[in-house]
């Protein structure tokens, strides 16, 4: 037995020491296959960083100013194409659209609907008024002042230009503005119309946990562009539109068909492109969206004030790409956030606005929302973050103000591979930064099989600046993971770092803001402290 003993043990160390080795070979080269595709990844987003900054600063901002809007307003009006038709025969507005509206007819004993249908030309709403010749339609109420008892339909041949007018859309007769073509409005006001109370109309009283359910509200005009249209808008005012429909009546909105009506029209949806615009230094106010867009392309939101809409200021959604939304005011959206992007809303740039006083937060990307640069933004006194990123990989958050909203200055959630660089963050009521995995499985107005999440969350945070952030300065939660570099922190309480980073805040602290100022001392955590 000894013998043997002593035969048969030294194998057995000889294979340990081997799988010891190889395992110790195999973790060293995992290791350094992760931190070089870890370093590959942060090369890759420095140089998608840097283009995207570059494209934006390097834009030519002469091209896009209310004056260049009122020089693309064509000159010469023609045509005489205008005729008040069946509205259920148009099937290209969208059958659901008519099928709302039924309700604010009946209740006007209104049985035969109708709707002006423009084609073939280039018309003012002066040239509507003439064509149509029936007050009852169209009436002049004064110099320049034009009351609509019939929704309008501007065809794929034709351009509506409204220009230095007011159009009051009646409430009582269920009017709405749709456009296949072009539409040029500037200098102009357009608002929903209550002939009997001789202003835009009330809207009714609607629990706000039913506002965007639908049926919930009687329906109110709107702006709605279709596939294949137009709009370039500039210095004028659009209030009192919208409410919660089927498909873009949410006040002004620039959308694509569904899909049962593309599918039914393929030949000719085929053939058009998807919807795009330009809006330039207007105002839009009380209306249920301030804006809202489904698969739209190169829309330019630019220099415009949005406050005191129902729901969101402005809210871009479903497969739009390619949006630009700069040096816009918009503040106190009554129940959601100022500036909203959802739905695999891509490529875009939110730049240099004023977002502030909203009932959610002053920015948010949501829903799958890829390779948005978020630059230079002010979002302040906001009763949820300054700025979001809900489940949205690959985005990028720099140079950005974020001051004393109600929650945290920024907050990352359920999204992967997010730079956050050289921001200020002050005074936000719960962490300056937060990166944090959570299971929203049971969340019922998420359908996962559109908008699937992965449950995990990284952040690199570089060059932010954290001061006075009343909870901590930065959290993470649930496995969170982040990167930390060159930041500096000032004056947090009671903890500098929170959740998951508590155990780590001395080496935190050291490695971002090197030796601890005598000022500072008191306020950074000497042990691990608990959030």
């Amino acid at each position: 037995m000894i013998a043997l003993e002593s035969v048969v043990k030294p194998k057995c160390l000889a294979n340990n020491n081997k799988i010891k080795v190889f395992t110790s070979v195999f973790v060293v080269v995992i290791m350094l296959f992760v931190v070089s595709l870890v370093s590959a990844q942060q090369t890759n987003h420095a140089g998608k960083l840097k283009t995207m900054l570059s494209d934006y600063q390097d834009m030519d901002w002469s091209q896009y100013t209310v004056e260049a809007v009122r020089r693309r307003i064509p000159k010469k009006m023609y045509g005489s194409d205008v005729e008040s038709l069946l509205s259920a025969r148009l099937y290209f507005i969208g059958s659901q659209n008519i099928q709302e509206m039924q309700e604010v007819w009946q209740a006007q004993g209104i049985t035969r609907p109708k709707t002006i249908v423009v084609a073939n030309g280039v018309y003012s709403v002066a040239d509507l008024h003439r064509l149509i010749d029936d007050d009852s339609v169209i009436e002049k109420t004064k110099d320049d002042t034009y009351l609509f008892r019939q929704p309008v339909y501007v065809t794929s041949t034709a351009s509506l230009v409204i220009s230095d007018a007011t159009i009051r859309l009646s409430l009582l007769h269920g009017v709405f503005l749709v456009a296949d073509g072009q539409l040029f409005i500037a200098d102009a006001v357009i608002t929903s119309w209550d002939e009997r109370a001789g202003n835009e109309g009330e809207r009714e009283e609607v629990p706000a946990n039913e506002l965007l359910l639908y049926g919930r509200q009687t329906p109110r005009p709107y702006i709605l562009m279709n596939e294949g249209s137009q709009i370039y808008m500039a210095n004028s005012r659009v209030s009192g539109l919208g409410y919660k429909g089927k498909r873009g009546t949410f006040g002004l909105s620039i959308s694509k068909r569904p899909f049962v009506v593309t599918h039914r029209l393929h030949g000719y949806i085929r053939a058009r492109a998807k919807p795009a615009g330009w809006l330039i230094g207007n105002t839009f106010t009380n209306n249920f969206f301030g804006f809202y867009s489904n698969q739209a392309e190169d829309v330019i939101l630019l220099g415009n004030v949005y406050y005191d809409n129902v729901i969101y200021n402005i809210d871009p959604h479903d497969y739009s790409e390619r949006l630009i939304i700069a040096r816009n005011l918009t503040y106190n959206a009554r129940q959601a956030h100022g500036i909203i992007i959802s739905r695999e809303v891509n490529n875009s740039t939110i730049a240099e606005n004023l977002s502030f006083s909203n009932k959610g937060s002053g920015i948010m990307l949501d829903r799958n929302c890829s390779n948005t640069l978020v630059y230079s933004n002010l979002t302040i006194g906001n009763e949820g973050d300054g700025i979001a990123v809900f489940e949205s990989d690959n985005n990028f958050v720099v140079d950005n103000i974020t001051a004393r909203n109600v929650r945290n200055g920024i907050y990352v959630r359920n999204s992967d591979h997010i730079n956050t660089k050289n921001n200020f963050i002050f005074r936000n009521g719960n962490s300056g930064a937060e990166t944090a995995v959570v299971d929203i499985d049971k969340l019922e107005t998420r359908n996962f099989k559109l908008d699937p999440y992965h449950k995990s969350a990284s952040a690199l945070y570089e060059g932010n600046q954290f001061d006075s952030n009343l909870h901590a300065a930065m959290t993470a939660k649930n496995k969170g993971v982040v990167t930390v570099k060159n930041n500096k922190f000032y004056n947090s309480g009671p903890i500098f770092f929170g959740g998951e980073l508590a155990p780590f805040a001395e080496n935190l602290w050291h490695q971002n803001n090197g030796a601890t100022p005598a000022s500072e001392a008191s306020h950074m955590p000497r042990q691990p402290v608990s959030p």
